[in-house]
C-alpha cells in the first residue's frame, strides 16, 4: 500500500478508509504546522462492494489541507495500537511554472538598489586576482623590512 506514493496538491482531501473490525473509529490528523486534529470515522453507506453479511468500512475525510507539506495520518487498532502514515502535499506545478524576469522589469522593480547585471557566458567581469593580494604583498615587504632591521641591529649591537 505505502510503495506508490500518491501524487496529491493542496485542496484535495485526506479520506481515509478503515476497516471497522481491526481499527476505532479514531483519527488523527497532524499537518505541516504541528496542529492536530481528531476526527470520528463514520460508516461509509455508499460502498457497493459492501455484501450483505459484511461490515461497512470506516471513512474518515479531512478537507482542510491548503497548507503545503506532510501530514501525518494515526489511526488507531482496538489494541490500541498506533498506526501512522505520512502524506505529501504539493503545490500544484502551475504555480512552479514561472517566467524569467526582464533586466528592464528588474531595473524597475528594483530601481533604489544599487546592481548590476552580468550576460551569460561572459567572465572579464571577474577578478583576475585573488581577493586580498595587496594586502599580502604589504605583508610580505613589511616582514622583509623587518628582518633586515633586524640583521643590522644584530650586527651592530653585537661583539666583533
Amino acid at each position: 500500500r505505502d510503495r506508490t506514493l500518491p501524487n496529491l496538491v493542496v485542496g484535495q482531501p485526506i479520506e481515509e478508509r478503515l476497516n471497522s473490525t481491526y481499527y476505532i473509529e479514531d483519527v488523527e490528523i497532524a499537518t505541516p504546522d504541528n496542529q492536530v486534529t481528531r476526527l470520528k470515522a463514520v460508516a461509509d453507506e455508499s460502498d457497493e462492494a459492501t455484501e450483505e453479511g459484511s461490515v461497512a468500512p470506516l471513512v474518515a475525510t479531512y478537507r482542510d489541507t491548503d497548507m503545503p507539506g506532510v501530514y501525518g495520518v494515526t489511526r488507531y487498532t482496538r489494541d490500541q495500537e498506533a498506526e501512522q502514515t505520512l502524506v505529501a502535499y504539493n503545490v500544484p506545478t502551475t504555480e512552479s511554472e514561472l517566467t524569467v524576469a526582464t533586466d528592464d522589469a528588474l531595473q524597475q522593480q528594483l530601481a533604489d538598489v544599487k546592481f548590476e547585471i552580468q550576460p551569460v557566458g561572459q567572465f572579464d567581469w571577474i577578478r583576475t586576482d585573488s581577493p586580498g593580494s595587496e594586502m599580502r604583498r604589504l605583508l610580505i615587504l613589511a616582514i622583509c623590512l623587518i628582518g633586515a632591521f633586524e640583521q643590522f641591529m644584530a650586527y651592530r649591537l653585537s661583539y666583533h
